[in-house]
């Protein structure tokens, strides 16, 4: 994921640090009727912070 603040190719940062329009991924996912699992892959956070997260991402805040 690329940075709010730019970054180069490859770089990473922490899924609530970046570019991705969260909002809008909850939206398509809705259209779409999906309801399936969601995951975070990466360890930048304890559970507890990536369960924070995933809940404002599915509440499509």
């Amino acid at each position: 994921m690329k940075g709010k603040l730019g970054g180069g190719p490859g770089d990473r940062v922490p899924i609530d640090q970046s570019s991705i329009d969260w909002k809008l991924v909850r939206k398509t996912l809705s259209d779409v009727r999906y309801n399936g699992w969601m995951g975070i892959e990466e360890n930048s956070y304890n559970d507890a912070k990536y369960s924070e997260i995933l809940d404002k991402i599915i509440a499509g805040e």
